[in-house]
């Protein structure tokens, strides 16, 4: 299957060899497909957004990055899918605190957080006192989720380095 999303990538074997090591089978379906799915992400939005977010702190911007770690209640994605792109802006314009049957209640909290670090971004420049700033040196970010909000180093790192040279980035 990566070999057909990535058939005209000039490395194709290359990118099976990144994502699915020796020590995974065919018959290993969950995990390849996971695998799957992480290495067409990777490729198609997590990897330039680290990009454009390392070149944006390079000119002197504040950058605050985040991974937005949680599916939401109502999502008609299958579970194998994990968390979906653009599935946080439900809670940034506040769906769960306008439509909390269809939520659970630490889903009306996160929303509320997020539109908290939306308006504070936007008043101040900065989400929070406690969100490190983002750089390729000090590539620091925020997992939000409903049970985490630490920080992380990446993210997915050693993909993204991995695909560096074929988006010209080294």
């Amino acid at each position: 299957m990566i070999r057909k999303i990535f058939a005209k990538f000039p490395n194709r074997e290359a990118v099976v060899k990144q994502y699915l090591s020796d020590e995974i089978s065919e018959d290993q379906y969950e995990l390849v497909r996971r695998q799957v799915h992480t290495a067409s992400g990777d490729y198609s939005r997590v990897c330039p957004s680290v990009y454009f977010a390392e070149k944006y702190a390079e000119k002197g911007n504040n950058v605050f990055f985040y991974v937005w770690d949680h599916r939401p209640s109502p999502t008609p994605w299958a579970p194998w899918m994990g968390v979906v792109h653009f599935t946080e802006i439900q809670f940034v314009f506040g769906s769960p605190i306008k439509d909390p049957e269809k939520y659970v209640p630490e889903e009306v909290q996160l929303s509320a957080d997020m539109i908290k670090y939306w308006t504070n971004f936007v008043k101040t420049g900065k989400p929070t006192d406690f969100w490190p700033l983002y750089s390729k040196d000090n590539p620091r970010f925020k997992y939000l989720s409903l049970d985490q909000k630490e920080t992380g180093s990446g993210p997915h790192r050693n993909n993204c380095d991995f695909f560096r040279p074929y988006f010209g980035f080294q």
